[in-house]
């Protein structure tokens, strides 16, 4: 039985903790369960309970397996994590379903990495890349199609037959119309609904939502 590293000792990776421990009290999976995080004023301390053992630099050496889990919501950061553990073939990065998901398991098809917290629903004919985070009360429609390390705040509403990109920040309650594609690389603020396709690298606010400038 491997350990498992959570990447991250901040509000979301107490979350992400407490998922973990409701996962364990189904099915044991992981022998032991460390926190990893670059900030070495908080090495060797504990949350919740757990041990923050290191920084990113602790897997430079790691030759055994283990199960990694990056519990950072912020996209950009969460990439430069991937490209760095990525390169170490002993590392396992496992999809984490909250065991009060409402998901169609037989016709998803899902990557690595993905974290499904509680009371999210993703429907039917799903395809999922890797490195998502779905907050509580998510909800995915039928056929939708999801790319790679996208975060859906809580309460987030993506309607069917939707094509999201990577790299894309849903903030709470935001929602997308049925058969509307999103691009990349687009943040989309709070209660923020998008009635068209997006393209590439924007930001966007409002009912409707429309194009801000920062």
């Amino acid at each position: 039985m491997k350990d498992l590293y959570l990447i991250g000792a901040g509000g979301f990776s107490t979350e992400i903790l407490h998922l973990v421990e409701m996962i364990q009290k189904e099915k044991k999976q992981w022998n032991q369960v460390f926190f990893i995080d670059d900030n070495p004023k908080i090495h060797n301390t504990e949350l919740r309970t757990v041990k923050i053992l290191a920084g990113l630099e602790f897997f430079e050496t790691v030759d055994f397996e283990v199960d990694v889990v990056i519990t950072i919501n912020n996209v950009k950061t969460r990439e430069v994590i991937i490209n760095k553990l990525k390169a170490n073939q002993k590392i396992n990065f496992p999809n984490l379903f909250s065991p009060f998901a409402i998901v169609d398991y037989d016709y998803l098809k899902i990557g690595e990495g993905n974290i499904i917290m509680h009371y999210v629903i993703l429907s039917t004919q799903l395809e999922i890349g890797n490195f998502n985070i779905f907050n509580s009360y998510t909800g995915i429609g039928h056929d939708c199609k999801i790319e790679d390390i996208n975060s859906f705040g809580p309460r987030v509403a993506i309607s069917g037959a939707v094509s999201i990109g990577s790299m894309n920040d849903f903030g709470v309650n935001s929602t997308v119309l049925q058969n509307k594609n999103i691009g990349n690389n687009n943040n989309i603020w709070m209660n923020t609904s998008i009635m068209r396709n997006l393209k590439d690298g924007n930001t966007y606010f409002g009912i409707p939502a429309k194009k801000i400038n920062l």
